[in-house]
C-alpha cells in the first residue's frame, strides 16, 4: 500500500514493513512541512498493530538530511502552531526525534547519503542506522559555530556507543568519509548493525 499524500514523504506499507522515503530536493532539508509530515505519519503508525518496523530512507543519493532548514524563523505563524502542538518542554525537532525513539515500531535508518546536524539527531533517534561504506556521512555542524545541537538527538549518543564515540560524533563539524561513518557505533556498516536497547518509555 503507497500512500502519497505527501509533500516531502513517500510512504509504502508491506508485510508489516512501513518505509518512508524523505525527499524534499534540493537537499532534503528539515523543514517545517517534513515535520509535520513526519509527525502525521508516525503518530498514525503508532496505532497500526499491522505495522512491526518502519525504514527510514532518501530519495537523495547524496542527502539523507542535509540540516534544519533555518528558514524556519521566517514562517513564524506556522512555526507556532507546530510548536504548540509539541510535548511540553521539547521544541518542534525535539518532538520528531522523540516521536521516533519512543514508536513501539522498530526504527531503522538506511543511511547512504549525508546526515548533518538535525539529519545527524535524526540517525541517532532510531533503534538501527545501516549507513553506506562509500557514500555515508554523520556530522555534527554546529561544533564549527560553538553552539549546543538543539535536535536532542546528541543527548542518546554517549547511551548508545558509550562516551569516546558519543565525544567523536558531537565534535565532528563536518561529514568525514563514509568508510569513518560506517566503522562508527552510531551507525552500522551493512554488514554490522547497531541495535540498542531502548531506554523504559514514561
Amino acid at each position: 500500500m503507497t500512500n502519497d499524500a505527501y509533500s516531502t514523504l513517500h510512504v509504502s506499507s508491506e508485510r508489516g514493513v512501513a518505509r518512508v522515503v524523505l525527499d524534499d530536493p534540493p537537499v532534503n532539508a528539515l523543514g517545517l512541512t517534513m515535520m509535520r509530515e513526519l509527525r502525521t505519519v508516525l503518530t498514525g503508525l503508532r496505532d497500526d498493530p499491522s505495522v512491526r518496523v518502519i525504514v527510514f530512507s532518501s530519495a537523495d543519493p547524496e542527502f539523507f538530511i542535509a540540516h534544519v532548514d533555518m528558514r524556519i524563523g521566517e514562517q513564524m505563524d506556522e512555526l507556532q502552531e507546530l510548536a504548540a502542538s509539541a510535548p511540553q518542554d521539547v521544541n518542534v525537532f525535539q518532538a520528531i526525534g522523540e516521536l521516533i525513539r519512543h514508536q513501539p515500531q522498530v526504527t531503522i535508518v538506511k543511511l547512504a547519503g549525508k546526515a548533518r546536524g538535525g539529519g545527524a539527531e535524526f540517525v541517532a533517534a532510531g533503534d538501527m542506522a545501516f549507513a553506506a561504506v562509500e557514500t555515508a556521512g554523520l556530522g555534527q555542524i554546529e561544533a564549527l559555530m560553538g553552539i549546543v545541537p538543539g535536535g536532542g538527538g546528541t543527548q542518546y549518543w554517549r547511551w548508545r556507543c558509550g562516551a569516546s564515540w558519543s565525544r567523536c560524533g558531537g565534535s565532528c563539524p563536518s561529514s568525514p568519509g563514509g568508510a569513518g561513518c560506517a566503522s562508527c557505533p552510531t551507525a552500522g556498516s551493512p554488514r554490522v548493525c547497531n541495535l540498542r536497547r531502548r531506554r523504559p518509555r514514561a
